[in-house]
Protein backbone atom coordinates (compact mmCIF):
# COMPACT_ATOMS: atom_id res chain seq x y z
CA UNK A 1 0.00 0.00 0.00
CA UNK A 2 2.62 1.97 0.85
CA UNK A 3 4.29 1.90 -2.62
CA UNK A 4 1.07 3.06 -4.05
CA UNK A 5 0.77 6.30 -2.12
CA UNK A 6 4.47 7.59 -2.30
CA UNK A 7 4.21 7.25 -6.26
CA UNK A 8 0.89 9.19 -6.05
CA UNK A 9 2.17 11.68 -4.00
CA UNK A 10 5.63 11.96 -6.11
CA UNK A 11 3.06 12.24 -9.06
CA UNK A 12 0.99 15.18 -7.58
CA UNK A 13 4.15 17.07 -6.62
CA UNK A 14 5.10 16.61 -10.18
CA UNK A 15 1.49 17.78 -11.44
CA UNK A 16 2.25 20.93 -9.28
CA UNK A 17 5.56 21.56 -10.52
CA UNK A 18 4.14 21.17 -14.72
CA UNK A 19 1.43 24.22 -12.91
CA UNK A 20 4.49 26.15 -11.53
CA UNK A 21 7.18 26.01 -14.25
CA UNK A 22 5.02 26.44 -18.05
CA UNK A 23 8.29 25.17 -19.40
CA UNK A 24 9.06 22.05 -18.02
CA UNK A 25 4.97 21.27 -18.15
CA UNK A 26 4.98 18.44 -20.83
CA UNK A 27 7.59 17.11 -18.96
CA UNK A 28 6.12 16.99 -15.87
CA UNK A 29 2.54 15.97 -16.55
CA UNK A 30 3.58 13.30 -18.66
CA UNK A 31 6.14 11.77 -15.95
CA UNK A 32 3.14 12.56 -13.72
CA UNK A 33 0.73 10.52 -15.94
CA UNK A 34 3.07 7.96 -16.81
CA UNK A 35 3.12 7.09 -12.68
CA UNK A 36 -0.61 7.46 -13.05
CA UNK A 37 -0.97 4.58 -15.43
CA UNK A 38 1.59 2.71 -13.77
CA UNK A 39 0.06 2.38 -10.31
CA UNK A 40 -3.44 2.07 -12.46
CA UNK A 41 -2.25 -0.91 -13.87
CA UNK A 42 -0.59 -2.80 -10.50
CA UNK A 43 -4.36 -2.05 -8.89
CA UNK A 44 -6.06 -3.52 -12.06
CA UNK A 45 -3.51 -6.80 -11.12
CA UNK A 46 -4.82 -6.67 -7.52
CA UNK A 47 -8.52 -6.05 -8.63
CA UNK A 48 -8.47 -9.09 -11.52
CA UNK A 49 -7.14 -11.01 -8.27
CA UNK A 50 -10.15 -10.23 -6.04
CA UNK A 51 -12.78 -10.87 -9.24
CA UNK A 52 -11.22 -14.51 -9.09
CA UNK A 53 -12.06 -15.01 -5.31
CA UNK A 54 -15.65 -13.82 -6.00
CA UNK A 55 -17.20 -10.66 -7.63
CA UNK A 56 -18.91 -9.97 -4.25
CA UNK A 57 -15.04 -9.49 -3.11
CA UNK A 58 -13.59 -7.44 -5.67
CA UNK A 59 -16.88 -4.99 -5.30
CA UNK A 60 -16.16 -4.97 -1.36
CA UNK A 61 -12.58 -3.96 -1.76
CA UNK A 62 -10.60 -0.86 -2.47
CA UNK A 63 -8.76 -1.91 -5.00
CA UNK A 64 -11.94 -1.85 -7.67
CA UNK A 65 -12.94 1.58 -6.85
CA UNK A 66 -9.24 3.14 -7.04
CA UNK A 67 -8.42 1.30 -10.02
CA UNK A 68 -11.52 3.09 -12.09
CA UNK A 69 -10.57 6.68 -9.97
CA UNK A 70 -6.81 6.23 -11.21
CA UNK A 71 -8.21 5.76 -14.91
CA UNK A 72 -9.88 9.01 -14.98
CA UNK A 73 -6.87 10.77 -13.36
CA UNK A 74 -4.49 8.87 -16.00
CA UNK A 75 -7.02 9.56 -18.91
CA UNK A 76 -7.55 13.70 -17.65
CA UNK A 77 -3.48 13.74 -17.14
CA UNK A 78 -2.42 12.28 -19.88
CA UNK A 79 -4.54 14.64 -22.40
CA UNK A 80 -3.26 17.48 -20.10
CA UNK A 81 0.28 16.51 -20.00
CA UNK A 82 -0.37 15.93 -24.56
CA UNK A 83 -1.75 19.74 -25.00
CA UNK A 84 0.75 21.02 -22.70
CA UNK A 85 3.90 21.37 -25.04
CA UNK A 86 5.65 19.37 -26.98
CA UNK A 87 3.33 16.50 -27.99
CA UNK A 88 6.34 14.18 -28.60
CA UNK A 89 8.00 14.48 -25.42
CA UNK A 90 4.93 13.86 -23.09
CA UNK A 91 4.50 10.96 -25.06
CA UNK A 92 7.96 9.58 -24.62
CA UNK A 93 7.83 10.20 -21.22
CA UNK A 94 4.34 8.08 -20.69
CA UNK A 95 5.45 5.38 -22.79
CA UNK A 96 8.73 4.84 -20.52
CA UNK A 97 7.59 6.11 -17.07
CA UNK A 98 4.50 3.76 -17.22
CA UNK A 99 6.49 0.23 -17.47
CA UNK A 100 9.08 1.24 -14.55
CA UNK A 101 6.48 2.32 -13.11
CA UNK A 102 4.67 -0.64 -12.79
CA UNK A 103 7.88 -3.13 -12.68
CA UNK A 104 8.53 -1.12 -9.71
CA UNK A 105 5.73 -2.05 -7.83
CA UNK A 106 5.66 -5.69 -8.91
CA UNK A 107 8.65 -6.13 -6.59
CA UNK A 108 8.12 -3.84 -3.88
CA UNK A 109 4.26 -4.93 -3.03
CA UNK A 110 4.00 -8.10 -5.04
CA UNK A 111 6.99 -9.68 -4.39
CA UNK A 112 7.40 -10.32 -8.01
CA UNK A 113 11.07 -11.88 -9.02
CA UNK A 114 13.74 -11.20 -11.87
CA UNK A 115 15.49 -13.59 -13.42
CA UNK A 116 19.10 -13.37 -13.60
CA UNK A 117 21.91 -14.38 -15.77
CA UNK A 118 24.15 -12.64 -18.17
CA UNK A 119 21.51 -13.89 -21.20
CA UNK A 120 18.47 -12.07 -19.10
CA UNK A 121 20.89 -8.92 -18.60
CA UNK A 122 21.62 -9.22 -21.92
CA UNK A 123 18.19 -9.61 -23.52
CA UNK A 124 16.71 -6.59 -20.95
CA UNK A 125 19.23 -3.73 -22.05
CA UNK A 126 18.66 -4.82 -25.31
CA UNK A 127 15.03 -4.48 -25.23
CA UNK A 128 15.73 -0.85 -23.07
CA UNK A 129 17.69 0.42 -25.51
CA UNK A 130 15.21 -0.73 -28.24
CA UNK A 131 12.48 1.29 -26.57
CA UNK A 132 14.75 4.23 -26.39
CA UNK A 133 15.71 4.24 -29.82
CA UNK A 134 12.16 3.74 -30.72
CA UNK A 135 10.93 6.78 -28.59
CA UNK A 136 13.49 9.02 -29.78
CA UNK A 137 12.69 8.11 -33.08
CA UNK A 138 9.59 8.92 -32.59
CA UNK A 139 10.12 12.22 -31.13
CA UNK A 140 12.16 13.05 -34.04
CA UNK A 141 9.37 11.86 -36.01
CA UNK A 142 6.57 14.15 -34.79
CA UNK A 143 9.33 17.05 -34.63
CA UNK A 144 9.74 17.33 -37.97
CA UNK A 145 6.30 17.15 -38.74
CA UNK A 146 5.58 20.00 -36.56
CA UNK A 147 8.27 21.93 -38.73
CA UNK A 148 6.66 21.09 -41.72
CA UNK A 149 4.55 23.23 -43.62
CA UNK A 150 0.26 22.36 -43.71
CA UNK A 151 0.67 20.92 -47.10
CA UNK A 152 3.56 18.77 -46.82
CA UNK A 153 2.62 17.55 -43.26
CA UNK A 154 -0.92 16.02 -44.69
CA UNK A 155 0.83 14.51 -47.07
CA UNK A 156 3.11 12.92 -44.29
CA UNK A 157 0.50 11.65 -42.54
CA UNK A 158 -1.53 10.68 -45.34
CA UNK A 159 2.16 8.43 -46.46
CA UNK A 160 2.34 7.00 -42.84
Amino acid sequence: MWIFAAMIVAGALLSLGGWAMPAARAVLLGIFAGLVWGVQGALLKETAELVEDGLADALTAWPLYATAVLGLVGLTTQNVALRAGRLAVAAALITVVNPVASSIIGLAAFDETMRSGVAVAIVALAAAGAVMWGVALLSRTAASLVAMPATRQQGAVRDA
